[in-house]
Order: C-alpha cells, then sequence, then structure tokens
C-alpha cells in the first residue's frame, strides 16, 4: 500500500472518500471497536506503553493517513485497552506548517467518527504564558483562539460557540483530583509555526486572553465537535513563553520536558479515560418506542442488543447506582463501547413475536463482523451475571447479523 505522501500530495483539499478511505483502511488493520480516541502531542508519546493488549499500527501502512516528520511524533496508532475501556490512541499528528491542508490533518478526526468513537481526547506540547506555571504543568482547554489562518470546517458544517463539552472536562477535573495531579484550566492561542513566537506576540497574545500558546490541537477539536465527538483537551506546559523567562526556545526542550512530566501526565489519563469513554457510551435516548431510537450502524458492522428488565427481587426497581455498579464491573470490561436506551414502550419483532420488557433498558452494542463468535460468549456472560445479580429469569437477546436472532 502507498504511503500517505505517495497517495495523498501536500496542498490537496480531500473530500468524504479520503475520510472512507482511512476508515476503511484502519478498520481493515484492526482499529475499530473503541468509544474514545486520544491523539498525543510532542514528547507524550509515551503514554501507548500503558495500553494493555495493544496493536500497533503505522501512519503509512493506513491508506490517506498524512504523517509527520517533527521529532516526539512516532507516527503510529495503538489500539488497546485502559481501565476495561478500548481506546484509539494517535501516536503523534500532522500540522499544518509541514504543509498538509486543514482537511488533512483532521482526516483521522473524522476517521474516528466514521469507526463509532464517540469522545475524543486531544493533547499537546504549549509555552505558558503565566509565569506562575512552572513548565511540566498541566492544563486543561476551556477555549481556544485559532490565528493559524486556515478553515478546519466544510461550508455545510457550524462552527460551535466553544469546541470542548464541559461534561468531559468535568470529568478531566475530577480524574485529576482523584489522581493527585494539578490541573490548571485556560485558553490555548494556535499559531501556524513553525518558528516560535516572539516576545510581543505573546504580549499581543495575554492581551487576547491566552494562558497558552502552540501549533495545533484547535483545528482537529473544530472537527471532532463538528461530526459529533465529545471533545477534551489538555496542554502540557514545557517552557515559558518567549520574553517571560529570557531562555532560548527549543524544540528539544519542549520534548524533554514533555517526557518528565509524563508519570504525572499517565496517571492523569489512566483515571479520566475509563470515566471518558463510559461517559461517552451512556447515551439515554427517552422515547416511545425502541425500533423509534435506533440509529444507522456504522458501515459493515453488525449489532447486538440485550433487553433488561427494570425491576429486581420481589418487584423493586433497579436502582440507578446498581445499574451503574453493574455497567462498570460487568459491561465494560466485556463490550467496551455502548449505549443504553431507556425504551418507554414494548418493542415486537414481526418474524419472532418476541416482546422486550416494557419498560425496559436496552444496551446497544456495534461490532464488527468477525468478532461475533467471542461476542457470543461476552454476551452469554453478560446475561448470566444479570440474571444472578437481580434474580431475573430471562434476558432477550437481539443480533443484526443481516437478519435477527433472538435468544
Amino acid at each position: 500500500m502507498q504511503s500517505a505522501r505517495q497517495h495523498d500530495p501536500r496542498g490537496r483539499v480531500g473530500d468524504d472518500g479520503d475520510v472512507e478511505r482511512l476508515a476503511a483502511s484502519m478498520r481493515a488493520q484492526g482499529l475499530a471497536g473503541c468509544e474514545l480516541a486520544l491523539v498525543l502531542g510532542s514528547g507524550l508519546g509515551a503514554f501507548g506503553e500503558r495500553l494493555a493488549d495493544a496493536r500497533s499500527v503505522p501512519f503509512d501502512a493506513l491508506d490517506g493517513m498524512p504523517g509527520s516528520a517533527v521529532p516526539g511524533h512516532a507516527g503510529r496508532f495503538l489500539h488497546g485497552t485502559i481501565g476495561g475501556a478500548r481506546v484509539l490512541l494517535q501516536q503523534g499528528r500532522a500540522h499544518l506548517y509541514e504543509g498538509w491542508s486543514p482537511e488533512q490533518v483532521t482526516r483521522s478526526v473524522r476517521a474516528f467518527a466514521a469507526l463509532g468513537c464517540r469522545a475524543l481526547v486531544l493533547t499537546n506540547a504549549a509555552g505558558g504564558l503565566r509565569r506562575e506555571w512552572e513548565p511540566g504543568s498541566l492544563m486543561r482547554l476551556t477555549d481556544h483562539i485559532n490565528l493559524q489562518g486556515r478553515a478546519p470546517l466544510r461550508a455545510a458544517e457550524r462552527a460551535a460557540a466553544c469546541a470542548y463539552d464541559a461534561r468531559a472536562g468535568a470529568e478531566l477535573d475530577r480524574a485529576a483530583q482523584e489522581a493527585g495531579v494539578r490541573l490548571e484550566r485556560g485558553v490555548y492561542a494556535a499559531l501556524l509555526g513553525p518558528s516560535y513566537e516572539t516576545p510581543a506576540e505573546i504580549r499581543m497574545l495575554g492581551a487576547l486572553g491566552a494562558d497558552a500558546v502552540g501549533m495545533s490541537t484547535v483545528a482537529e477539536a473544530a472537527v471532532g465537535h463538528a461530526v459529533g465527538l465529545r471533545v477534551a483537551a489538555i496542554s502540557c506546559i514545557t517552557n515559558h513563553a518567549a520574553g517571560i523567562s529570557g531562555e532560548p526556545l527549543s524544540h528539544s526542550e519542549v520534548v524533554e520536558t514533555g517526557k518528565q512530566a509524563s508519570a504525572r501526565f499517565a496517571r492523569l489519563l489512566e483515571r479520566a479515560l475509563p470515566a471518558l469513554a463510559r461517559a461517552a457510551a451512556l447515551v439515554l435516548l427517552l422515547c416511545f418506542g425502541l425500533a423509534a431510537c435506533r440509529s444507522t450502524p456504522p458501515a459493515d458492522f453488525d449489532r447486538l442488543e440485550l433487553y433488561f428488565g427494570l425491576t429486581g427481587p420481589g418487584g423493586a426497581p433497579i436502582g440507578a447506582a446498581e445499574w451503574e455498579r453493574f455497567e462498570v464491573e460487568v459491561l465494560v470490561p466485556e463490550l467496551g463501547g455502548f449505549s443504553v436506551i431507556e425504551a418507554r414502550g414494548a418493542w415486537t419483532d414481526p418474524e419472532h413475536g418476541r416482546v422486550a420488557r416494557e419498560p425496559s433498558r436496552a444496551v446497544v452494542h456495534y461490532f464488527d463482523p468477525r468478532e461475533v463468535a467471542a461476542l457470543r460468549a461476552k454476551a452469554a456472560r453478560v446475561v448470566d451475571e444479570y440474571k444472578r445479580r437481580f434474580e431475573q429469569k430471562s434476558v432477550l437477546v437481539g443480533w443484526l447479523l443481516g437478519t435477527h436472532e433472538f435468544q
């Protein structure tokens, strides 16, 4: 297969076909089935070593994936698990200053959405405008200022007032507190690069309200929000910006400081990612009939549906805390990504005449058809555990494998 550089000359504006080819190539390499995607910036790639059962795929093995020649960007995807959540990790990114177009820089983000991801965490190395923030500090992005002079969105896409999801940000704050990691909050300014900013430019950015400055992230965040992902972002403040410390700036310092901050950065992400993946999976759709709730499956994917009764022993309702514990202890380890639908009306399969409980809690999981054998065993374990915990006589299981099958 041709590399991205051969297949996709820089400067050419891509289209949906480029995204579809990249998504299909990623799916063929086993990179599908994750609720959350994570992009690692300069010097932060070591976090990939924390993934369990990781599968590695280099950028140049994928059709249409632009690469980076910048030091500190490994140029590969990792597919693995952390805390029971399945995560798709991108080590390194392409930059506008390398000659790539906005469409090419954000192509992987659109592919994440096409593969079924629901949340996106972006990370970067940034210069700090706050004297009190020492190099190695971590900052959650609350907003950004795009001064790159490039429009990442398509004509039909509407820009958000703020691309960063408040709930995802709250999850990061909570994870930081639990992990004992100080997490600042601030506004990130993005310039085109590749040269560092002058002291006068830094004073201008400070007057505009920026707390950190870098050369990435904002296009990915804008596109991520536009395609329906819950976006969060973290900057590692690797140096004081020009004119603040008096020291000359260098990319080697950026990479080295990122490595030094990697332990705290990893503690934060290890806490945050499972919670973010779980929050992204719990999409509650309130409706009158389950049939009206069904969304179009991802291309070439099949669907597993599990219908759970809402009452436990003696007819007592299964409370929210009990259900959440079941999700964390059983559903997430077995299924990874899923959606939860609160069905307010019965749903009947016309061929088999089986009716879901009313009301019922339905869990929907999309999967690669090649995984069906292993998934049947996982679904059986989920059903057995639900019956045991809540003294259920039966759980309705539906497989959309071209046609429905029921147990």
